[in-house]
């Protein structure tokens, strides 16, 4: 796919979408209408943008970040893909992420933009879903704690405590969380 460098966006029309919702200066391009929010910067011009991003700060002080990009073309098939994600800042240092392919812009767009990150509050922690339907995330502290569906049809769940602490004391109390 060849990307004129006067509209550094135009992989968006490639693949269905449509970069004329998009005012594009020399430094930037902002979107409007339909695109209200979502943009790029262009300080790279000897290359195309590909990926435009959208931030919403949220009223509980959490933050989406949203992007739409392209994915690199497949070395056996040649198809050009669009990528998406989701990430949302819950806490300091904490986000929660979500990802997915498409094989148009207007695909992609519809699902970053439905997509709604699930929390499940269990015992005492807020636990986040985080990519596949099986696989949740939540913090004490520093420690990030993880549990994952089992692969390969086996029954129950793998489940993790990754997190730093400034003490022996402290990091073995957070290493026993799971005794």
């Amino acid at each position: 796919m060849t990307i004129a460098i006067e509209n550094p966006i135009a992989w968006i029309d490639a693949l269905g979408g449509s970069s004329a919702s998009f005012e594009i200066s020399s430094h930037a391009a902002v979107g409007r209408d339909d695109m209200e929010g979502w943009g790029t910067s262009l300080t790279h011009l000897s290359r195309p943008e590909a990926e435009i991003r959208r931030h919403i700060e949220r009223e509980n002080g959490q933050v989406l970040m949203l992007n739409i990009g392209l994915q690199p073309v497949h070395p056996i098939t040649s198809t050009q893909r669009v990528r998406w994600g989701s990430t949302l800042k819950v806490g300091e240092g904490r986000y929660v992420r979500a990802h997915g392919d498409c094989a148009d812009f207007p695909t992609a767009f519809q699902q970053v933009n439905a997509h709604q990150h699930a929390s499940r509050v269990i015992g005492s922690l807020t636990w986040w879903q985080e990519g596949e339907k099986d696989s949740w995330v939540s913090w004490i502290g520093a420690a990030r704690l993880e549990a994952m569906r089992m692969a390969h049809g086996q029954e129950g769940w793998y489940f993790s405590v990754h997190g730093e602490a400034p003490t022996l004391e402290e990091a073995a109390l957070l290493a026993s969380i799971h005794g």
